[in-house]
């Protein structure tokens, strides 16, 4: 088993003792066609004990927690590091030494916890794309899972959907309205109040919402034998149909 791992976007790749370099050449182990990237850029080196990254002279540079590195970094778990537009998160593997991975639902609330604080931070730069990406892989996965009948946990799903209302009301985009119509059909469970009273508030700015797909999930929550609470909460999804201005 692999001691340590990189998160990239919805990549969760094991790292074993060797060099990986990172880059547009199709040399590179680890490859993207971000222009901002050189076409050898960085040079991560991985033993049994520890990680390095290294800048190969390249012209954006690379970052380590925010920072600009001048030398060969040793990286700890839980760093993030910005090659071009790529945000890359270095973390512990499995089963290594004195630690123990995780059950993979607690895996994947840690590393939504990861990519959430990366996206967040794209946000407030206003890195909008960047952060859609860092989230769309790790969200879409979560729905197969649960279309599938996956094993998946409360918290996982939670993190989620905070990751993508908060995409939905900063992108004002309906492709997160429709991935979160998409995971809670799945579920066959209404939205939680806090997302309902976030799209009410932006549904007369965003446009082509996907009203099959919303018609759709109200009616798999109208064959549901829900409590009161729960009811209430369809009825509201149901009001949020002619918000949308969704035609009947």
């Amino acid at each position: 088993m692999a001691n340590f791992r990189l998160l990239w976007g919805s990549r969760n790749l094991e790292l074993v003792p060797g060099v990986l370099l990172f880059g547009r050449n199709d040399e590179c182990q680890l490859r993207t066609d971000d222009p901002l990237v050189s076409r050898q850029h960085a040079r991560f080196e991985i033993s049994e004990e520890q990680g390095h990254v290294e800048d190969l002279g390249s012209r954006n540079g690379v970052l380590v927690n925010g920072e600009r590195i001048a030398r060969r970094t040793p990286l700890q778990p839980g760093d993030k590091i910005k090659i071009g537009n790529q945000v890359l998160a270095f973390l512990f593997g499995r089963e290594t030494g004195n630690w123990t991975e995780p059950p993979a639902p607690t895996r994947r609330f840690d590393a939504l916890g990861v990519i959430g604080e990366l996206a967040e931070k794209a946000i407030v730069m206003g890195r909008l794309d960047e952060a859609e990406r860092l989230v769309e892989g790790p969200f879409m996965q979560l729905t197969d899972d649960v279309r599938s009948g996956g094993e998946v946990s409360s918290a996982v799903v939670t993190k989620a959907t905070e990751l993508g209302i908060r995409l939905a009301s900063t992108t004002l985009k309906a492709t997160w309205i429709d991935r979160l119509v998409l995971l809670y059909s799945s579920l066959g469970r209404p939205w939680p109040p806090e997302v309902i009273d976030v799209l009410y508030e932006i549904a007369r700015k965003v446009t082509n919402v996907d009203r099959a797909a919303i018609r759709a999930y109200i009616g798999v929550l109208k064959v549901k034998q829900l409590g009161p609470a729960d009811r209430f909460l369809a009825g509201r999804i149901d009001g949020l149909e002619r918000q949308l201005g969704l035609p009947k």
